[in-house]
């Protein structure tokens, strides 16, 4: 007997050891997360970015260190005005190689881009970005910045991403690393791992950014924006995207900008009729169809496009178009059938300056009552607060007719 117990007490403390090392959070190991901290071999990426990258496309960018934004600012003339205005290059290249999980000694993932910010002068270092494949064959974005000699993850409510874009790199560039040279590396099986160039959180955080440095995806006014909100977005200066502008998204190795709203962008309004059509809702959507066609929204973003705060609109509705779709549901799609009158009845005296028309406070509830509906569906973080942020921003259209809303929306001069 006293064997067994002499057993049982060596037996307990070791699972209590074994329990507390698992439980340490230093020794924690998760295959589909890179750790905290991580080293870069810098003579092994100069040496990969001499020997494999041969196609480097380089440019340079205007970067506002007041309102930190990238601006339309004359090049030619920011060297003269070097207290508000400094140039950063920015550069990428395809490297023909398995993976770049070397760089950085990474043996759980496979990092498929690595984006460098460096010093222009010095050429140091000051964090980067991995892009890499989880063992579910899902695209993750980490960003890591240099703190005593050793790269510290920046903790970031947004991770998943569809593809290499460089809207999430403008994005951490003005957030994290203002001013900084960016240097992209990619390997050639990049776009392997696509996903139709759908959009992600990173499209939010990009989209607020351009509002200016103290607006959140969860704390925004848009009765602050400026015009620089549309030349915020340099998508037709960077590499491999020279045909883009305003309303793109940038994809360098993909055929390069992409408009919101194009083929291979997911429309929310189409969604909601083919999830209508797959639940065997034949009728409702004929409805649907009927009430908002797709002419006729086409013409809607148009119009908006023509205000500072009609285009933040247009591109916040691609932006979260996947996780709305993400939520649609029998309920939420009744939901949107009910509303749909409404909301065709403000699009058609938006489009013909209809003076009569008032959106009252009823209205809008109904009208929001759709997103607050969606908003309870979903488990994204960064969906849920910007879209709930959103609603708060658009009340200042209550009680307002057509003429006091366009008006509120800032026409571009």
């Amino acid at each position: 007997m006293k064997y067994i117990k002499f057993f049982i007490t060596i037996m307990t403390v070791f699972l209590s050891m074994v329990l507390y090392n698992s439980c340490d959070e230093n020794n924690i190991t998760d295959t589909d997360h890179l750790s905290n901290s991580l080293k870069l071999d810098n003579d092994l990426y100069n040496s990969i970015k001499d020997e494999f990258a041969t196609d480097f496309i380089t440019s340079e960018l205007a970067f506002s260190k007041s309102k930190r934004q990238f601006t339309t600012a004359d090049l030619t003339t920011s060297n003269n005005n070097t207290s508000e205005i400094e140039t950063l290059n920015i550069s990428s290249s395809l490297v023909n190689l398995e993976n770049l999980n070397t760089l950085f000694n990474i043996q759980s993932t496979s990092v498929v881009v690595a984006t460098l910010f460096k010093d222009g002068v010095s050429g140091s270092v000051s964090g980067f970005a991995i892009y890499h494949v989880d063992s579910g064959n899902k695209m993750k974005l980490n960003v890591y910045s240099l703190e005593n000699s050793v790269f510290k993850k920046i903790e970031m409510d947004a991770e998943k991403v569809d593809d290499f874009k460089y809207d999430h790199i403008l994005y951490i560039s003005k957030e994290f690393f203002p001013g900084k040279d960016i240097e992209s590396l990619a390997i050639n099986t990049v776009n392997d791992f696509s996903s139709e160039f759908q959009p992600d959180d990173f499209s939010i955080l990009e989209v607020v950014s351009r509002l200016g440095h103290d607006n959140r995806y969860d704390n925004f006014n848009l009765q602050n924006i400026s015009e620089g909100f549309k030349s915020g977005k340099p998508c037709g200066q960077v590499p491999l995207c020279r045909n883009g502008g305003n309303n793109t998204y940038c994809a360098p190795f993909a055929s390069g900008c992409r408009v919101r709203g194009g083929v291979l962008t997911i429309c929310p309004k189409i969604t909601v009729s083919e999830k209508l059509n797959e639940n065997n809702m034949n009728s409702e959507q004929d409805l649907f169809d009927s009430l908002l066609h797709n002419k006729t929204l086409y013409s809607l973003k148009d119009d908006l496009e023509l205000y500072v705060i009609g285009g933040f609109l247009v591109e916040s509705y691609y932006s979260v178009a996947k996780q709305f779709d993400e939520t649609i549901d029998v309920e939420l799609l009744l939901e949107i059938l009910v509303n749909s009158p409404k909301l065709s009845e403000l699009v058609d005296a938006f489009l013909q300056d209809d003076s009569n028309y008032v959106l009252t406070e009823d209205i809008f509830d109904e009208l929001t009552g759709v997103i607050n509906l969606s908003v309870s569906k979903s488990k994204d973080k960064v969906y849920k607060d910007f879209m709930i942020n959103l609603v708060k921003n658009l009340e200042m259209f209550i009680g307002k007719n057509i003429s006091q809303i366009k008006k509120s929306l800032i026409l571009i001069e």
